[in-house]
């Protein structure tokens, strides 16, 4: 009888191989998953109090606010980590956010390399007088953040 303990050199090669191969795939999708949701929690964190306060502004006079300065009228206040002038917001994670009386612009600084310095335009219209927000299916900043970064936006 032959009694084998042990793997052969070439079993071991093989599986050396398969995990080499295995890796390959699977590391650049993760860090894809990483700076995708890096650019999800830094959108949302940033624009969430500026989404209602445009929302708010809208049920309150059926239009867009112009600027930041409208919507003082319905009390919009950044949280203690941002600080906004008259057309600016800066938050953390995002080193400027514009609001131009159409579109939202969020301009990234952030430690992921992927998403740093890039930038997303998220467009705000009014539909059946509810305020709707959507990112521009083409973004016209030339350091427009990768599509397959995009965040999802309600």
């Amino acid at each position: 009888m032959n009694n084998q303990k042990g793997f052969t050199l070439i079993e071991l090669m093989i599986v050396v191989a398969i995990i080499g191969i295995l890796a390959s795939v699977a590391i650049p999708q993760y860090q894809t998953y990483i700076a995708r949701t890096d650019a999800a929690t830094v959108t949302t964190s940033a624009i969430r109090p500026l989404q209602n306060a445009i929302a708010e502004y809208n049920a309150t006079y059926g239009a867009l606010p112009t600027d930041y300065s409208e919507l003082a009228e319905v009390s919009f206040v950044q949280d203690s980590g941002a600080t906004h002038t008259a057309t600016t917001i800066k938050a953390p994670g995002a080193d400027v956010i514009v609001w131009n009386g159409s579109a939202i612009t969020v301009t990234y600084d952030h430690s992921n390399k992927a998403i740093n310095d890039k930038t997303l335009e998220i467009a705000v219209s009014i539909s059946n007088g509810s305020t709707k927000f959507a990112i521009k299916g083409t973004q016209t900043l030339g350091t427009a953040l990768d599509k397959k970064y995009w965040p999802k936006i309600k």
